[in-house]
C-alpha cells in the first residue's frame, strides 16, 4: 500500500462552513484577501483548522 498521497485540490471554508477558497495544491497559498478569523483548510481527506491574524 502506498502511503503517499497527492493532493492536487485545497479548499479553505471559514468558521460558518462556507467555502472561501478553491485552488490547486500550491507550496504557498495566497490567504492575503480572507478577513481575521478561523478557517478551515482541506486537503484530501485531511482538514486543518487555522487562524487569520
Amino acid at each position: 500500500m502506498n502511503s503517499n498521497i497527492l493532493i492536487s485540490r485545497i479548499e479553505i471554508f471559514s468558521i460558518l462552513g462556507n467555502k472561501v477558497i478553491e485552488t490547486e495544491y500550491k507550496d504557498k497559498i495566497d490567504v492575503s484577501r480572507l478577513s481575521a478569523g478561523v478557517y478551515f483548510l482541506k486537503a484530501g481527506a485531511q482538514v486543518y483548522k487555522f487562524v487569520k491574524m
